[in-house]
């Protein structure tokens, strides 16, 4: 009897060890699992604002094109002026809500100090966990001065994770 009992206990304790270690294992591989999403969303948030940020150097409403050709990274500051007067109606807001998502874009003259600030488009979220900002040199355009000046575009992206 005794010897069933001792074989009974050692059974046990096998099995205890076992699940012990097949529930760490486990524990283990879920909180890897995490981490590696997380790596996923923190990658995929960077290619959003990347993708936003190149989107707004684009855009064909505020490039300063002579003769038809448009200047990379130029923006004309009278479209510039007019198009943030615009992005004050929700329905265009939501319109260009597609190309920025969730951002708040403005461009800020540089060079030489002149105080113009102007919101290409500013969505922001009320509640989130990141936020990554880029900033961008770009040459701002007056046509009415015929002068060229320099600027920076700041593209600011909200995410929840």
């Amino acid at each position: 009897m005794k010897k069933a009992q001792i074989q009974l206990f050692e059974t046990i304790g096998v099995l205890v060890v076992f699940f012990f270690l097949l529930i760490a294992g486990a524990v283990f591989y879920f909180k890897m699992q995490e981490i590696s999403i997380q790596n996923d969303l923190a990658q995929q948030a960077h290619l959003r604002s990347l993708q936003a940020t190149q989107r707004a150097m684009f855009l064909p409403e505020l490039d300063c094109s002579f003769i038809g050709v448009p200047r990379e990274n130029c923006f004309d500051v009278l479209k510039l002026k007019a198009f943030s007067k615009v992005m004050q109606d929700p329905h265009v807001l939501q319109t260009y809500f597609g190309l920025f998502g969730y951002a708040s874009i403005n461009v800020s003259e540089a060079y030489p100090d002149k105080p113009f600030v102007g919101w290409m488009y500013n969505n922001p979220l009320d509640e989130y966990r990141s936020a990554l900002k880029s900033l961008s040199p770009v040459l701002l355009y007056d046509p009415v001065a015929n002068q060229y000046a320099f600027g920076v575009m700041e593209v600011v992206t909200y995410s929840t994770h």
